[in-house]
């Protein structure tokens, strides 16, 4: 691209709004005149360059800033002819730019940058990269931008904490207290050496800061680290790399402590960061992106701690390199602690140990546990690295996840649907069953208790007949023992008195023998009276069965006929029980229907009054306290303006008296003056006429010299740019010259390489049974196959590779019969039956082809390939 290219797109496209010239080298001021002149539209503009700097200059600012009025976004990096003057045009015409980058202008100082804070005060972005000649007086000039997002100070050497001074604060101090510290979400201040506690304790001012870089910030302190913490407690990217021995264990917690935003931390060569320091960054849960590169006081115990937090979404990156005190131990620690799946498989993508304990077999036994990577072992990296778009890989693993889990859910809903079914019928055949039985068992009791009432009635008639039996019986034997008495006593009257005379005297002597009888009668009648007790038991007995078998063919028949009328009666009960069901149930239903309802809008109408009650004593409560507090406010505001009425009164006082003094001071000084002023004027007039004779032929004189200046220097810019066109050419033309030869060089080489590999022939021996080559030119055999053969060859490509960037293949699996580059036949081939596989290598150690055909096969040997 050339300014005669920029000429033309200017032409054609005067409606252009966004350019990208990033390293066009060949544009200079005159191409960005007519980019300026031809598109007056232009907002974004991109001038970085790496190469002929000098090509831009201030004059393509002043271009740029009369023509683009509604220039947005420019970015100057690497263009080191940009000066203050440039700077001052650009920020007096272009007062909407939003965005600039000014990296690697090495000729700005500060009032360059005090320019571009006065007239650009809608800047969001500047970027500060390397200007050596910055210091706190032009950081400070930025603090007049309000809306700054974005500051990036890196490099700024002469940037330190500043000086209160009596006109204001400098640095990063000044921008603290000014209205952009509410609005700064970015800083960077990478390299800047002098900064400490002052600066620290300003940038805690900054309330929304997202990203904070002071790596190579060597004089950090605890106390400013604390009010970091306290204030800055949206921070989700913070670097403190090579910052040396100021960064402890202690200003990481004061840090870190409040930061629950925090997503990417960078401490790298910090020797003093230990258990203390891992401990407090395990409670930023949203910590993604971990550097502990050169972190020589970690320790196992320490990476203890940091799995030992819980990361949401996961810890990412973990780069653990160069921490030599770090061992299996850390790593089984890693992939144990940050689980994030129920698999057991570990959130980290990417996994840095170089220059630690780890051993390359703890390595593979545990490259299962990190789905997304691969193991990567080289002369610069050990360690995990991801694969190709790994967020893909996760949409989709977690997309077949998702559609495995929805439709597991589906058939256990379905499941519970069958289930619900099923049980809803047997609660309704239990239902039916109970209603059967309990009518069955209804009509079974009542039955039960007919029966006992009947033989309860026939037992009661049958012992009132035998009753009334038993006692005519007894009647009727008194009076016959009566009868009996009365004729024996008749009989033996006259004898007894003989014969109790007689008897009498053997009664004592009896007495013993009759009460041995009457106990031996006693217990003959016990006896009698137990067989006859048992005699008429076994009689109930044997009629209770004869009774029992009667009942029992008489309730088998009433049995039958009750079954019968039983199964009639229920298809019956059955037939008006589901008509009646289903009235039932659709008046169960639509009261369950007015029931909710009803309970909604009670429950309503509850919330709704309990929610007024609330309110209302919310109001009352609130009156009160206004009521309160305008009361005090009216009274602190009476006796404020009291006391401010007798201070404005006093002040008026003194006023009016120290007017009094200086009217009269002043009329005496008029009066002075006035005369003074009269001698002075005719003075004046002598020294103007003078001065205008003499400054006229100055004047004349200076544009003389100017013009004669200009002209000369013009003339100077024309000569170099037109001797630089040369040179160029010149140098362009050589080049392509050099490179044409080169190119016919190559071609005639492979030519004679051609030729030579022609000169070979392959024969076969009839006695050996192979094939050997003879050189037509020389006369030489050879059973290997020439060199210059072998280059002739196509040279194999990896069959393991991607397909988009195949490597040369290094290797020959005899087993396999395919071809492998070094790294994936070390890969397939590490362990199991592949291990054991013969191998032949490609080429030799000085790149040159091998005849792998006359090569033996070897056994696998890592270090060997």
């Amino acid at each position: 691209m050339t300014d005669q290219e920029i000429k033309v797109l200017s032409e054609c496209a005067s409606g252009l709004k966004k350019l990208n010239l990033r390293d066009c080298k060949l544009i200079s001021d005159v191409g960005l005149s007519y980019l300026s002149q031809g598109c007056d539209q232009l907002s974004e503009l991109n001038l970085r360059r790496s190469e002929l700097p000098f090509r831009i200059t201030d004059v393509a600012l002043l271009q740029l800033g009369q023509a683009c009025k509604s220039l947005l976004s420019l970015n100057l990096h690497g263009c080191e002819m940009i000066s203050d003057t440039g700077l001052s045009w650009l920020s007096q015409w272009s007062k909407e730019i939003r965005h600039i980058d000014l990296s690697n202008c090495s000729k700005l100082t500060n009032a360059g940058i005090r320019h571009l804070g006065e007239g650009c005060t809608k800047l969001r972005s500047i970027v500060l990269l390397n200007l050596k000649r910055v210091s706190d007086v032009g950081i400070r000039c930025i603090a007049a931008c309000q809306h700054l997002e974005a500051l990036n100070g890196s490099g700024l050497c002469m940037l330190s904490d500043g000086v209160d001074r009596s006109f204001g604060l400098e640095g990063i101090q000044a921008l603290g207290a000014s209205d952009c510290s509410t609005t700064i979400k970015h800083l960077n201040l990478h390299g800047c050496a002098l900064i400490s506690t002052l600066s620290m304790k300003a940038i805690a001012n900054f309330s929304n800061l997202e990203t904070l870089d002071l790596s190579g910030c060597n004089k950090l302190t605890l106390a400013g680290a604390k009010h970091i913490g306290k204030s800055c407690t949206k921070i989700r990217v913070l670097s403190l790399a090579i910052c040396g021995d100021c960064i402890s264990n202690a200003i990481v917690e004061a840090l870190v402590s409040n930061l629950d935003m925090l997503s990417t931390v960078n401490l790298q060569f910090c020797t003093k960061v230990g258990e203390r320091s891992m401990k407090a960054l395990s409670s930023c849960t949203q910590l993604q992106r971990l550097d502990l590169t050169g972190c020589i006081g970690l320790t196992d115990q320490a990476i203890l701690h940091l799995s030992e937090g819980d990361y949401s979404p996961g810890l990412r990156h973990l780069f653990l390199a160069q921490c030599s005190k770090i061992g299996d131990t850390s790593l089984s620690w890693i992939t144990d602690g940050l689980k994030q799946t129920l698999d057991g498989c570990v959130s980290l993508e990417t996994l840095s140990l170089k220059g630690t304990k780890v051993t390359a077999n703890a390595l593979r036994g545990l490259q299962d546990r990190f789905p997304y990577s691969v193991l990567k072992r080289n002369s610069s990296f050990l360690g995990f690295w991801p694969l190709t778009r790994v967020s893909d890989r996760k949409i989709i693993n977690k997309y077949h996840k998702r559609s495995t889990s929805a439709a597991t859910i589906q058939a256990r809903v379905r499941t519970m649907k069958e289930r619900d079914t099923l049980r809803l019928a047997r609660e309704q055949y239990c239902r039916k069953r109970v209603a059967i039985l309990v009518g069955a068992v209804f009509r079974g009791r009542a039955a039960r208790r007919l029966f006992r009432e009947l033989k309860r009635r026939k037992k009661e008639s049958l012992i009132s007949s035998l009753s009334l039996q038993c006692a005519f019986r007894c009647r009727i034997a008194r009076k016959r023992l009566g009868r009996q008495k009365e004729k024996r006593w008749l009989t033996i009257a006259p004898i007894s008195s003989v014969a109790i005379q007689r008897r009498w005297r053997g009664v004592l002597g009896r007495r013993q023998a009759d009460i041995k009888r009457s106990e031996k009668r006693i217990l003959h009648l016990r006896k009698v009276e137990a067989s006859v007790c048992i005699q008429s038991w076994c009689r109930m007995l044997k009629a209770k069965q004869i009774k029992l078998e009667l009942l029992r063919q008489k309730l088998t028949l009433e049995l039958n006929r009750l079954r019968s009328s039983i199964k009639i009666q229920s298809v019956y009960r059955m037939h008006l029980g589901k008509q009646a069901l289903k009235v039932l149930k659709a008046e169960f239903v639509e009261q369950q229907r007015l029931e909710r309802v009803a309970a909604a809008r009670i429950q309503s109408t509850y919330q709704t009054l309990l929610f007024r009650s609330v309110i209302k004593r919310r109001v009352e409560r609130t009156r009160k306290r206004l009521e309160g507090t305008l009361t005090i406010q009216q009274w602190y505001r009476n006796e404020k303006a009291r006391i401010l009425a007798a201070e404005l009164a006093a002040k008026e006082l003194a006023a009016s008296r120290l007017c009094a003094s200086e009217m009269i001071q002043r009329n005496i000084r008029r009066r002075f003056a006035y005369l003074q002023l009269l001698a002075l004027r005719q003075k004046r007039d002598e020294l103007i006429a003078l001065r205008g004779q003499s400054a006229t032929t100055l004047c004349r004189w200076g544009r003389l010299c100017i013009a004669k200046v200009r002209v000369q220097k013009r003339r100077l810019d024309f000569d170099d740019e037109i001797r630089r066109a040369l040179v160029l050419k010149i140098w362009a033309s050589t080049k392509i010259a050099a490179c044409w030869r080169g190119k016919l060089g190559r071609d005639t080489a492979k030519a004679c390489i051609v030729v030579r590999a022609h000169r070979w022939k392959a024969m076969f021996d009839e006695n050996e049974q192979r094939a050997f080559y003879y050189n037509q030119d020389t006369g030489q055999t050879t059973w290997n196959k020439p060199q210059v053969l072998l280059d002739l060859e196509p040279k194999p490509i990896c069959s393991n590779c991607s397909a988009t960037s195949p490597l040369l293949a290094e290797v020959e699996c005899k087993d396999c019969s395919e071809f492998f580059c070094t790294a994936c036949f070390e890969f397939i081939h590490r362990g199991g039956r592949r291990a054991k596989h013969s191998f032949k290598l490609v080429y030799d150690y000085y790149g040159n082809r091998r005849d792998y055909d006359n090569e033996p096969w070897q056994e696998f040997i890592s270090e060997e390939v």
